[in-house]
Formats: structure tokens, C-alpha cells, sequence
């Protein structure tokens, strides 16, 4: 009997070997971005269509990495303004969001300083994940809507409108647009998965299968995880999710 795509993944995992796998080398669904820095803290992954990137910025770009050992002096240079945390048992420190007194002179004239106002760099979400299959569907969906909304939030000049238009609610705390990292504990199983099932969501669904999407995920990660793949119930997770929401994925998949 052939073995599913997961059970394959299980087996690699068990060989716990340095070596790419054979998937590695086929076609890619997308150019890897060779433009920046990497890290086994950080990894490039992917970047964002042209079309779909929000006003107020010309690129943006989507990373996988590791929880602990996450810095600001990482999140800031890489443009991070999005940190998506998708593991159970890491919490991010709540220093990376490092909120600071704005100095916009367009945010002083319409707000009234009496009020508390910070900036903040980036936006600490969390959608916490086990990595098995004990997951209940739905927090793996409510990751991928989180990964879309902290890729589209609005421009300050956006934030700035919703607040004069509401004169009577105003927003007290801004953010910046960039780009996001998704991560887990050790960045080779939840963040490569979640990353996996939003990208192929986003932009590949009739283009390509979501195993190749997966696959091109696992492999800008290997070497930089030390678990090299997902785990079988993560992957398995995935799968389950692709086919129980079709009107997310509405083109056929592998079970």
C-alpha cells in the first residue's frame, strides 16, 4: 500500500537526516526570495504578489522561524510589522512590540494629546497550535484569516482616517504595515504548515496542488529546523482542514 504524503513526512522525520529530500528538487510553485537575510531564526519564504501587496507599501514579504530567541533587533531591520505565533507552548515577549510616542506631526493635528497614543512596529497575534493532530479545525482556519489580517491592515494614513471619521471612538494606538513572521517553537512543523495551508489559500488554489505549495515550504525551512519536516499530525491536520472547508479550497485535494 502507497503511503500518503504524510506518513512520507513521518518517515523523514525519523531518518532525522541533513540530506533535502527527493521533493525538493521539482519544479517550484514560486521564486524563494534571495534578497535578504536569513537565519534559522528567520527564513524568507515567500513574496507577496505585486497586485495583492496593500496600499502604503511597494513589497512585502512573509517569513517562518523560531519563537524563542526572537528579538527586537530582528524584528525591526527585516520590517516585521506582523509576528503570528502559532505554538501553544511559546509566548512572545511582549517587548518586540516596544510602543513608542508618536512623532507623525499628521497624528498630533487631528488627536487630542490628553488622550493615551502610542505607535507600536509590530502586531503580536497568537493562534496557538499543539503540533499533532489534536487541533481543532477551526484554529488552524482562524491562523490563516490571522496571517491575511496582519498582511492587509491598514496604513497609518488609513488608521488616521478611521479616527477623524470617528471623532467620538478615536484609535489611541497605531501600527505599521511590513511584513509578517509566522512561528512556532522550532519553525520546521506548526509555522510551516500554517504558512503552507495560507499561501496555497491566497494564491495557488487552481494553480498548482497544495502538496506542491507544501512542499516548497518545507524545503526553504529544512536546513535551518532542526526537525526538518512536520510532524505526521500536523501534516495530517492540514489535509483535514483542506477538505472539510472546500469553500476555502474549493479544487480537489490529496486525502
Amino acid at each position: 500500500m502507497s503511503k500518503t504524503f504524510c506518513e512520507e513526512l513521518y518517515d523523514i522525520k525519523q531518518k532525522n537526516s541533513p540530506d533535502l529530500p527527493g521533493f525538493c528538487a521539482v519544479k517550484k510553485p514560486w521564486v524563494r526570495p534571495t534578497n535578504l537575510p536569513e537565519s534559522n531564526i528567520m527564513t524568507p519564504i515567500f513574496q507577496i504578489p505585486a497586485a495583492a501587496v496593500p496600499s502604503g507599501l511597494k513589497e512585502q514579504y512573509i517569513y517562518v522561524g523560531i519563537g524563542y530567541g526572537l528579538q527586537q533587533n530582528l524584528i525591526s531591520p527585516n520590517n516585521i510589522a506582523g509576528v503570528l505565533n502559532v505554538a501553544y507552548d511559546v509566548n512572545d515577549p511582549a517587548d518586540l512590540q516596544n510602543a513608542y510616542n508618536p512623532t507623525d506631526p499628521s497624528i498630533k493635528k487631528i488627536l487630542d494629546f490628553e488622550l493615551a497614543v502610542w505607535c507600536f512596529p509590530s502586531l503580536l497575534s497568537k493562534v496557538g497550535l499543539v503540533d499533532g493532530n489534536e487541533n481543532n479545525m477551526m484554529t488552524l482556519v482562524s491562523a490563516i484569516y490571522m496571517a491575511d489580517q496582519l498582511l492587509n491592515f491598514p496604513s497609518l494614513t488609513e488608521q488616521m482616517e478611521e479616527t477623524t471619521t470617528n471623532p467620538g471612538d478615536p484609535m489611541t494606538n497605531f501600527y505599521q504595515q511590513g511584513n509578517l513572521l509566522i512561528h512556532c517553537h522550532d519553525g520546521g512543523s506548526r509555522s510551516v504548515t500554517i504558512t503552507a495551508l495560507y499561501i496555497y489559500y491566497k494564491f495557488f488554489v487552481g494553480k498548482c496542488t497544495f502538496q506542491e505549495v507544501y512542499q516548497e515550504v518545507i524545503c526553504c525551512r529544512y536546513e535551518e529546523a532542526s526537525n526538518h519536516v512536520p510532524t505526521q499530525g500536523i501534516c495530517e491536520n492540514a489535509y483535514e482542514v483542506l477538505n472539510t472547508f472546500k469553500e476555502l479550497f474549493p479544487e480537489p485535494v490529496r486525502k
